[in-house]
């Protein structure tokens, strides 16, 4: 997390430009801001911490900016429904009269910028992993080819199994499976030291 206008920012910018972070904005109560949602008369101001719609929209405007200049306006805010609204005041245009109500700009260290974590890849786990799998968590620290065996032949998705011969069994997916027991047992040993490392 990076608030704008202070030290380097370039990593949270290139995210930005990559789409891979999210912005935020600290409003803070005032007796001329308001809350201004879509075909809705307008709201009192709430002191929050609020995320930018879109985060395109900001980036073009932190771009656009003029040198030196520390305000800029980021578009639509989310509110904690996810609702879409703009914070506005009055009209400030000199010598118009009435001057139409226009959106309000903040500094540029109101602004809060968070990239976002890679999500993590999820890993297919096979028919065997799967069913090995389900005796490690009955057997989690010991327990080998005899104990499986023993384990297998009361579990219900389990056909049938023989030492030395074959084990057959239906998959989560429904499927039936049949492969050489010694080939699924032998993957006991590997799986549970990979469990007792995470």
């Amino acid at each position: 997390m990076t608030i704008l206008g202070r030290g380097d920012w370039t990593e949270e910018y290139h995210a930005l430009i990559d789409g891979k972070a999210q912005v935020y904005v600290y409003v803070t109560w005032s007796k001329d801001i308001y809350f201004q949602y879509p075909g809705q008369e307008q709201k009192p101001a709430k002191t929050k911490r609020y995320r930018v719609a879109d985060p395109e929209v900001f980036l073009d405007a932190l771009v656009k900016r003029e040198n030196g200049l520390s305000e800029l306006q980021p578009g639509e805010l989310l509110d904690e429904r996810g609702n879409r609204f703009t914070v506005m005041q009055p009209g400030l245009a000199l010598f118009v009269e009435d001057p139409p109500p226009e959106p309000v700009t903040f500094r540029l260290n109101s602004f809060v910028v968070e990239i976002e974590e890679p999500k993590p890849i999820k890993q297919r786990v096979g028919p065997t992993a799967h069913l090995v799998g389900l005796f490690l968590d009955e057997f989690p620290n010991k327990g080998g080819v005899w104990e499986f065996i023993a384990w297998a032949k009361t579990n219900p998705d389990v056909k049938s199994v023989e030492y030395g011969g074959t084990i057959t069994w239906t998959d989560p997916a429904g499927r039936p499976q049949a492969k050489e027991t010694k080939s699924v047992t032998n993957r006991i040993g590997p799986l549970r030291r990979k469990r007792q490392k995470q």
